[in-house]
């Protein structure tokens, strides 16, 4: 059974025959760029281009705690800078998580598997009359990133000789948002000619939510390949997208694995399965302002569809919509607070709001009621915090805003649902398999009698009906709730002008 799920996941990925690149045609050796790559004056594919990726390495690999999964993501990154412009690229930004732990609650969107115990073979456990739906097993410690092992190195050419410059200072670690730092750190003495090395490790205890991997940069990319290997244990859906394709393989492998928390324990084999991807003359980005680069570039993602125990069935994850549907229906800080009653309702009721006849206009008078009591920060979110706080502070990200609208317009008696998606400049949500890591934000929908679904956002100008700004314009969003046949809409199309507002 666990080999035809994983046979059904793969056979979502798009395999495609590129040219076959000879091993030895590609350097994959750092620490030694080669006599070409050091005296290359232009990449012949994009003669115009400033730099250009010479080879990326990703290596992905799972490691035992004694109670769950660690992954570290190896990077190795050679680039050639070309043009006194690419000298930009010698200013690294590694983004990372570092979740802040609610002491009462965790989220859906830090949803993680808890196993009890991990034995040597990679036998799970769990306490007896634990719940088998890991979407309600979702208590976790593991919620932390780190960038660690940096080392970058510039070689330049000096006459017949080559020079080597190293990285030797601190590496910046700054805090971008409530849940994302960035890793920052210039490597010296670069400037037109020069080859730059550089490797970290994203040590990662979101061991059930794997990065996507984009493969094609701003600036082309001559080889990139992506390699992991995932115990079996954790069945991963993958797809693949963006204007290029890659070669992908999948093979059985064996993982060695020693108990990192437990250093006497001794190593044991552990049977895995092992995923490649590898793409070459990859086209740098096109400068068409008019050119969505989320959508244009190649990624590989993947989400968690189920987590195997052996000699047991597999315990579904994120395996249908409807499921994920019953997720976030059922959270605490989405599904189950938009059944509270608003705390604008007296409000409400003392400007008659809810006894408007046409549900459009009644519609229209809550969100211009919300909007002239909270103001949107400019950060989009899925969990909200307590109405009343932000009521209080009068301001808060999108779910803040969103969420005292829908509760505000089911008290005035109107049908409202969460519509989730993923903004424009983060990528499409995958088409294959159903997601919830890679859900960032939702706008409301409000069923209306008069006027059909019509949508807005805490970003709408104004509170306005039907104006959503640029980035929340996408061809797939997900309607909670949907009818089986029909998991997406594209609000791109949803808010076309209407005959009203």
């Amino acid at each position: 059974m666990k080999n035809n799920r994983i046979l059904a996941a793969l056979s979502l990925v798009v395999f495609c025959c590129l040219s076959a690149v000879a091993k030895d045609a590609v350097n994959t050796k750092f620490g030694k760029p080669t006599k070409e790559e050091l005296t290359m004056t232009v990449y012949a594919p994009e003669p115009d281009a400033a730099a250009v990726v010479l080879c990326r390495l990703t290596d992905v690999e799972y490691s035992f705690q004694t109670d769950g999964y660690l992954v570290d993501y190896h990077e190795k990154i050679r680039i050639k800078i070309l043009k006194p412009e690419g000298v930009k690229y010698a200013q690294v930004t590694i983004p990372y998580y570092v979740v802040p732990q609610d002491k009462d609650k965790l989220y859906t969107s830090r949803m993680a598997l808890r196993p009890q115990h991990v034995d040597l073979n990679g036998a799970v456990s769990y306490d007896e009359g634990a719940s088998r739906s890991l979407s309600t097993n979702i208590a976790t410690n593991y919620i932390h990133e780190s960038i660690e092992d940096v080392k970058a190195t510039a070689y330049n050419m000096d006459g017949s000789k080559t020079t080597k410059s190293k990285f030797k200072g601190d590496v910046a670690q700054e805090q971008v948002d409530d849940e994302t730092w960035q890793a920052r750190f210039t490597i010296p003495d670069v400037r037109q000619g020069t080859v730059i090395e550089y490797e970290y490790t994203r040590h990662s205890e979101l061991f059930y939510r794997l990065h996507d991997w984009q493969a094609q940069w701003e600036i082309p990319v001559a080889y990139a390949r992506l390699d992991i290997t995932i115990p079996r244990h954790l069945l991963f859906n993958f797809e693949q997208r963006g204007s290029q394709q890659l070669i992908g393989k999948q093979e059985s492998a064996t993982m060695i694995y020693k108990l990192v928390s437990d250093p006497l324990a001794a190593p044991t084999n552990v049977m895995a399965y092992r995923y490649t991807f590898t793409g070459q003359n990859l086209k740098g980005a096109p400068s068409d302002p008019n050119v969505c680069l989320a959508d244009y570039y190649t990624v590989v993602t993947a989400e968690l569809g189920s987590f195997g125990l052996r000699s047991t069935p597999p315990a579904d994850y994120a395996n249908t919509w409807e499921h994920v549907d019953q997720v976030l229906m059922g959270d605490d800080n989405l599904g189950k607070m938009m059944e509270d009653y608003s705390p604008l309702r007296e409000e409400l009721q003392a400007e008659n709001i809810q006894t408007i006849a046409d549900e459009q206009d009644r519609a229209a008078a809550v969100c211009r009621l919300v909007f002239s009591r909270v103001n949107w920060n400019g950060k989009y979110a899925m969990w909200a915090r307590d109405t009343q706080e932000t009521l209080l502070q009068g301001e808060g990200n999108s779910a803040d805003v969103n969420m005292l609208l829908m509760q505000t317009l089911r008290d005035a008696g109107l049908k409202v649902t969460p519509t989730v998606m993923r903004q424009r400049n983060l990528g499409a949500l995958p088409i294959n398999f159903p997601t919830i890591s890679k859900l960032t934000n939702y706008v409301v929908a409000i069923k209306t009698r008069n006027a059909g679904t019509v949508y807005v956002d805490a970003s709408s100008p104004e509170g306005q009906l039907n104006k959503l700004p640029e980035q929340l314009l996408v061809e797939r969003a997900h309607p909670i709730g949907f009818p089986s046949t029909a998991p997406w809409v594209s609000l791109k199309k949803a808010v076309a002008p209407r005959s009203k507002r």
